[in-house]
């Protein structure tokens, strides 16, 4: 069994690499919960297979950046790691410029 490493009630986000959407949706929560205070993200993982540039945007629901259209270079990948976990309020949302990007982000939710 995995357990999460901070105590209830903290919930793990969605472990594992995703598709990141091309229209702002929010970033995937783990066992299906929602969030009812804020998000905290430790590190951001991400690979443009693609054979052009693309973005990535990673902000809170008041549109605060944590990543402001981060351009990726085709076929890279790029870690973005905080000593510390960065709190949005609310939820998070994330977008990509275009169809092909992956990510995965590691973090917390209450």
């Amino acid at each position: 069994m995995v357990r999460d490493s901070f105590a209830r009630p903290y919930k793990q986000l969605t472990p594992g690499l995703q598709a990141v959407p091309t229209v702002a949706a929010q970033i995937p929560l783990g066992g299906g919960g929602s969030v009812t205070q804020w998000v905290e993200i430790e590190q951001i993982v991400v690979s443009n297979p693609t054979a052009g540039a693309l973005t990535i945007t990673v902000n809170d629901l008041a549109g605060n950046k944590l990543l402001g259209a981060v351009s990726l270079p085709a076929s890279s990948q790029q870690v973005f790691s905080y000593p510390r976990p960065v709190k949005l309020v609310g939820a998070s949302n994330w977008v990509g410029s275009g169809a092909g990007l992956i990510a995965e982000v590691k973090g917390y939710y209450l």
